[in-house]
């Protein structure tokens, strides 16, 4: 039986020529993904139309009334997250679940760590992204709560990223790839959403 990390790496030639393609649709099925669980549980529970909903960005501030709909665009990604890296565990040499994986896992992680930040100095959260205003669910003037839950959230989607990382074996220089996407990620989604029309010019 040979071993992992026996296994051959992708060339350079194909990275650049399925591999970001790769990343780039699992980027764009990731927003389409978050966005239409936030829209449809904005439209049933919360009584909105379906529009643009809030951007979950840390570079654009959109407002949000409706928390049900933060939290489930938030769980829907996250499960996402958990769902690819199962099927990528099975086969490490398929590139899209691994994108899958680790864009669910890397797109929420700046979000959740600013608001945990925010929490932890300032006992609040303003930040016009998914986690701040789905915290608002609990009801609670002491964020004791909140920060634990979010440090946790936060740390669970960290370690989920660095073990989709870890365990892509068949990727030279996977670290530096990582956190060149890992950058990218934020810009990338930007633009997609201006692209898909999720977003104002």
């Amino acid at each position: 039986m040979p071993l992992l990390d026996d296994e051959p790496t992708v060339h350079s030639r194909r990275l650049l020529r399925t591999g970001l393609p790769l990343f780039l649709l699992a980027l764009v099925l990731s927003i389409l993904i978050h966005q239409t669980a936030h829209s449809l549980v904005y439209k049933k529970a919360c009584g909105g139309q379906a529009g643009p909903a809030s951007v979950p960005s840390l570079v654009r501030e959109d407002r949000t009334e409706c928390p049900a709909a933060s939290l489930a665009g938030t769980i829907a990604t996250f499960a996402t997250a958990i769902a690819s890296f199962a099927v990528y565990a099975r086969n490490t040499r398929r590139l899209f679940w691994g994108s899958m994986a680790f864009v669910n896992a890397a797109i929420r992680i700046p979000s959740g760590v600013a608001v945990f930040l925010q929490l932890l100095i300032g006992q609040k959260s303003d930040l016009a992204v998914d986690e701040s205003v789905a915290l608002r669910l609990l009801h609670q003037h002491d964020p004791a709560v909140s920060i634990l839950l979010i440090c946790f959230y936060s740390l669970t989607l960290l370690f989920l990223a660095i073990t989709i990382v870890h365990d892509t074996r068949i990727l030279p220089g996977k670290w530096m790839i990582a956190s060149c996407l890992f950058v990218g990620i934020i810009p990338l989604e930007l633009l997609i959403r201006r692209a898909l029309g999720m977003l104002p010019l």
